[in-house]
């Protein structure tokens, strides 16, 4: 939906959504930038070729936004990349990336745009992203640590100072809600699609670093995030096979000698003890759970050049994960 002209403070948001089978969560991020009080935005959904009903009911229900059929799935990078592009071509002024199972507050959207026009649209901004339905803050910043070279994200206990400030100065920012002047994407670039999902955000606002470029959050920008609608926990074989794979590779572009053999020591550390949590779970030999094996893969792949979408032998562990959660009998 573009929205009349009436907000004569900011130029353009192009709103950039990547669905994959997730159409009532399109359905309720798009009622609530309806619901906002910043009219001057383009909503721009990428459709990941979604085997439910999601492209039928983005036609019906949200005509007013610029459908991209992309058809295969490319993931977050890939999906986001498109999006941008189309935001770039039509020459809108920002670019707001929003994870479709993200929701934002009435002011989400004009605190981004205000604070960005204070920083003289020179900087990457995202909203302070809380848990839905909790409440909890998922991100609300991070720092690179000197001894891993990796975020270390800020934590509501250990950091709340941070919540009194405006701004909060980070590394990155959380690709459920990035916020950046197009004229940034066209400086930078566009995503690495090795990623295909996880880190390539990350990736992205260290590139942008290197060429001088901030990161904040705005603390009174917020939105409110389901998290892991289609990848399942963070322990699931999906984000086991991305997290750890992609790691690797973010090292490889960011990392130093010393950070590289820290990433292999602590990816070798984790396997070793799953398996011998398996051992001890399925005497004698043991049997490896879904998401060891989605570790293996992810291992191998690396260590193969193996970026972009993961095997499908993946997802079929993600799937049998699910299947053997089913089943657990239930306890007193």
């Amino acid at each position: 939906m573009e929205a009349a002209a009436g907000n004569d403070r900011a130029g353009m948001v192009g709103i950039v959504l990547v669905n994959w089978n997730g159409g009532e969560n399109v359905r309720r991020s798009y009622a609530s930038l309806t619901a906002g009080d910043y009219r001057g935005w383009k909503l721009f959904i990428v459709d990941n070729a979604s085997e439910d009903d999601s492209v039928e009911m983005i036609r019906r229900e949200i005509p007013d936004a610029i459908l991209i059929e992309s058809g295969a799935n490319l993931g977050f990078a890939g999906g986001c990349n498109i999006g941008i592009k189309r935001v770039l071509e039509m020459g809108l002024e920002y670019v707001f990336l929003l994870n479709s199972d993200a929701r934002v507050l009435p002011n989400t959207v004009s605190e981004l745009v205000s604070a960005s026009r204070r920083l003289d649209d020179k900087a990457i901004l995202g909203s302070l992203v809380r848990y839905f339905p909790s409440g909890k803050v998922q991100y609300m910043g991070s720092r690179r640590s000197l001894e891993s070279g990796r975020p270390h994200w800020y934590t509501e206990t250990e950091d709340s100072e941070r919540l009194q400030q405006e701004l909060i100065e980070g590394d990155f920012i959380f690709g459920a809600a990035l916020f950046a002047p197009s004229e940034l994407f066209r400086k930078v670039g566009l995503f690495d699609e090795r990623f295909f999902l996880n880190f390539e955000e990350t990736d992205w606002c260290y590139r942008a670093a290197a060429s001088g470029i901030a990161s904040y959050v705005v603390t009174k920008s917020v939105v409110q995030h389901i998290g892991s609608a289609s990848l399942g926990a963070r322990t699931a074989p999906l984000q086991t096979y991305f997290l750890t794979r992609n790691r690797l590779l973010f090292y490889d572009k960011h990392g130093g000698l010393k950070h590289r053999l820290s990433a292999y020591l602590e990816v070798l550390r984790d396997l070793i003890g799953r398996i011998k949590r398996s051992a001890e779970a399925y005497p004698p030999f043991g049997r490896l759970d879904p998401s060891t094996r989605a570790l293996l893969c992810a291992i191998r792949d690396y260590g193969l050049r193996r970026f972009g979408d993961c095997p499908a032998r993946v997802r079929e562990l993600g799937n049998m994960e699910r299947a053997s959660r089913d089943v657990q009998p239930a306890h007193d």
